[in-house]
């Protein structure tokens, strides 16, 4: 019985303190949510301008390779048969960076294909070149086939070719029949990371490698021999 006027006392002092703090305690319990609405604030992700997350702000974006047939150079008037003519193909890659590169120009309509003196390389400032005639293997099909010549076919490229970088390809030809003399000029590129080849054209006529071409022609006048 001696222990309950402790207990009272002890009850009134706790009393006495709720009564004293209690405003600090309402203001207290008040900002709490504020404080903890700030630490969430900040933002946790970077978003990139194409709209994917990324946990690392400052990571380069891939950028494929963007070969472009800038300039096609041919006669734009009648010839005589049995002149030559000088061909001129420009091409540039306006994207990524490419391991290898290829401006390429093709002619379908020489009519005596073992006459290798038809068609012949004459220029370019691309590291490499090569002329495939009728007969010969080359890569095909954007790199996925192998195909023999149909008819001359001029290549110049370079391994790498580079973001920016323009190449030219000069090609001299004699044409050896009368009527419209057709040229076929393509670029193609193949990117870094996943293999695939990257092409000018896109679409449309499709020349002897099953890839796709932008043509040109002019007329051969004249007499043909028979």
């Amino acid at each position: 019985m001696k222990t309950r006027p402790f207990i009272l006392l002890a009850i009134i002092v706790v009393l006495a303190l709720l009564v004293v703090g209690g405003g600090d305690a309402v203001v207290a319990a008040q900002m709490a949510p504020l404080v903890v609405q700030a630490q969430h604030s900040a933002p946790i992700l970077s978003v990139k301008s194409i709209g994917q997350a990324d946990s690392t702000p400052d990571a380069p974006a891939l950028t494929n390779p963007d070969p472009l047939v800038i300039d096609v150079s041919y006669p734009q008037a009648d010839i005589i048969y049995g002149e030559t003519v000088t061909i001129t193909l420009s091409g540039a890659n306006n994207g990524g960076n490419s391991p290898q590169a290829y401006l390429v120009a093709s002619f379908p309509d020489i009519s005596n294909l073992l006459d290798h003196s038809n068609v012949t390389f004459a220029g370019t400032n691309a590291g490499h070149n090569r002329v495939y005639y009728y007969g010969e293997s080359m890569p095909a099909c954007y790199g996925t086939c192998a195909r023999s010549a149909l008819y001359p076919s001029v290549q110049a490229w370079d391994a790498p070719w580079n973001e920016g970088w323009e190449r030219y390809l000069r090609v001299r030809v004699v044409p050896d029949r009368v009527g419209f003399f057709r040229i076929f000029a393509k670029m193609v590129a193949q990117d870094n990371d996943s293999q695939t080849w990257f092409r000018d054209p896109s679409s449309g006529t499709q020349d002897h490698q099953v890839e796709y071409v932008y043509v040109y022609s002019f007329y051969v006048d004249g007499t043909q021999p028979s």
